[in-house]
């Protein structure tokens, strides 16, 4: 079982407040409400041998719970950064059709640039634009014969 970041934060703000100079697993099993069994798995993460030092003072372990819950917190921010922005309307409006986003974005001096990196975004461009021609190539087609 995972220690999630709350439930570390609960248990360092119950060791931090008590005012016992050694704080048990024992005296964490009365504070939180969890079973020993719990108690025993979260504090595996810091402590392996603490099933068979029941005694331990778990004070001595604040500092790696404080980095624990640094080390969830940045987990959480990396997965908000991840969040692609969405293209506007108006960007697509910038350019005509795909040969005019390649023309004006991927070419230097009038050459296909052949060191260009497409970006998620010029992916995202390039496949709208693909997408409209296509569309417009196979239905002009089809209702050309009709």
């Amino acid at each position: 079982m995972n220690l999630s970041k709350t439930n570390a934060k609960k248990i360092l703000r119950i060791i931090e407040n008590s005012k016992k100079k050694v704080f048990t697993c024992e005296d964490l099993v009365k504070a939180t409400g969890f079973n020993l069994e719990v108690i025993y798995l979260f504090i595996e993460n810091f402590y392996d041998l603490i099933r068979f030092d029941s005694s331990y003072n778990l004070k001595n372990e604040i500092t790696n719970i404080r980095s624990y819950i640094e080390k969830e917190e940045n987990k959480e921010a990396k997965k908000k950064e991840r969040k692609e922005k969405r293209i506007g309307h108006n960007e697509y409006k910038k350019y005509k059709n795909f040969m005019d986003y390649v023309s004006k974005n991927m070419t230097s001096g009038g050459f296909l640039d052949t060191g260009y990196k497409l970006t998620k975004k010029d992916k995202k461009m390039l496949i709208y634009y693909l997408n409209k021609e296509f569309k417009k190539w196979f239905f002009g087609k089809y209702f050309d014969k009709l």
